[in-house]
């Protein structure tokens, strides 16, 4: 049964701590497919191949990217209550994050200042 019939149902029922919990699982699921989606564009370099063939491709921004990392936060953050394992693989994606060069910082820390 499809989460969102079993929100409205449970919620029908009398018992909204199990629609919260169906409700989660959509999220999940929407979070999940929008970030496999979006990984598995960006590593077969689709945007490339559409602007090759000629196709109106826009700008890819880190806002973007940065949304569609704030989607699957906002649902992990709930389900790290539910499952030790999902904490700690936050943990490590967070961690993972501040090893990821920032270009503007470097941009400023190798600039020469013009004289």
């Amino acid at each position: 049964m499809p989460p969102l019939v079993v929100v409205g149902l449970t919620l029908e029922s009398g018992v909204p701590d199990e629609s919260l919990g169906a409700l989660l699982l959509f999220g999940t699921n929407v979070a999940a497919i929008i970030a496999t989606g979006t990984l598995v564009l960006l590593l077969y370099r689709i945007r490339d191949v559409a602007a090759a063939a000629g196709l109106p491709v826009g700008r890819l921004t880190g806002r973007t990217l940065v949304t569609v990392g704030g989607m699957v936060l906002l649902v992990a953050v709930p389900l790290a209550f539910v499952s030790p394992y999902i904490a700690i693989a936050i943990y490590i994606a967070v961690a993972f994050l501040w090893l990821v060069p920032d270009r503007r910082f470097e941009r400023q820390l190798f600039e020469r200042p013009t004289e």
